[in-house]
């Protein structure tokens, strides 16, 4: 969604550079408020001449095919997130992650991504630069993919959260 919490100019900032080492390279955007009616974020766009690299879905149905077709899941946002859950669908649908370390963020990705620093574009760049790196190692990229669906499966079913709820409320 469209929130400051979000931090949208940290990654716009940090894509515009990754674009000069990748100039096809196109950043697929959805949520509420991420259209081209969002005065703010078309603002930036045209600030940092990303109107023909980036693609605003606005809110949609079909987040699972939307992340099925990414390489790499960004998150960027600089405060409030307790354990966001686009990461896990990211990962879910074989999607390495990007994102700030904010809330349970690093324990959500594990080794199936990288984290940064929150407002930091040029962390931002070296980490898509590191990710493009692995992507164009295809052994490499379809393992780390396998890995990401893996650790969701594994951290994230009934059983596992089933004794979470015990730990806590038993003991």
């Amino acid at each position: 969604r469209y929130n400051d919490q979000k931090d949208h100019k940290t990654f716009l900032t940090g894509f515009k550079k990754f674009i000069k080492v990748n100039p096809e390279a196109k950043c697929v955007m959805a949520g509420h408020g991420i259209n081209w009616s969002n005065k703010k974020l078309t603002s930036l766009l045209s600030q940092f001449k990303l109107t023909k690299n980036v693609i605003l879905l606005g809110l949609v149905n079909t987040s699972a095919e939307i992340m099925k077709s990414i390489d790499v899941n960004v998150l960027t946002s600089s405060h409030g997130e307790g354990y966001p859950n686009v990461l896990i669908e990211g990962l879910a649908c074989g999607a390495p992650a990007v994102a700030t370390d904010v809330g349970d963020s690093a324990a959500i990705i594990g080794s199936c991504g990288w984290i940064i620093s929150p407002k930091n574009p040029p962390q931002l760049l070296s980490a898509l630069l590191v990710a493009y790196s692995t992507y164009q190692n295809k052994d490499r990229w379809n393992k780390m993919r396998s890995e990401s669906v893996q650790l969701v499966a594994k951290r994230n079913n009934l059983t596992c959260t089933i004794q979470k709820y015990h730990d806590i409320w038993v003991g």
